[in-house]
């Protein structure tokens, strides 16, 4: 269900934000990616996916608005890299409204809950693992409505 540009506003209202692009680059070259990062990226970097979404309606039909939820996943060599990278994002997108990204997603509100967090064990052969904190972003947003 989700669009393209839900994803390509996440991306675009994130690496608006010097607190976040301070620590994983700027775009085009800003570690953030849609699903899975490459094996040799340089940490810190974001990882984000589409989980699920749904379209709210009422007894007259749809409304225009749907809930899409992502997986954010914060990654860096420390676990404290990787909650203060969480926390930035949170800053940047906790209770947002307003147009989001230049894909001007008419978000309604955006949420971030579910926090999660742990080691990611070392790659076979490496003696490093990392550390990733986890967090669940949901963004109400307007669609236009389908009326029968």
């Amino acid at each position: 269900m989700a669009s393209t540009s839900v994803g390509t506003a996440i991306f675009q209202h994130a690496t608006g934000d010097t607190g976040i692009t301070d620590l994983i680059g700027t775009s085009p070259e800003a570690r953030m990616y849609p699903n899975l990062a490459p094996q040799t990226t340089s940490l810190p970097y974001i990882v984000y996916g589409y989980i699920s979404g749904s379209r709210v309606r009422d007894l007259s039909g749809p409304t225009g608005v749907t809930q899409d939820r992502y997986q954010i996943d914060h990654v860096a060599r420390t676990a404290l890299g990787a909650e203060v990278l969480a926390d930035e994002f949170r800053e940047r997108f906790e209770s947002f409204a307003g147009d989001m990204g230049t894909v001007a997603l008419d978000v309604r509100r955006a949420f971030l809950d579910d926090v999660s967090g742990g080691v990611v064990e070392a790659a076979e052969g490496s003696q490093e693992g990392f550390y990733r904190r986890t967090q669940e972003l949901t963004v109400w947003h307007a669609e236009s409505a389908v009326q029968n």
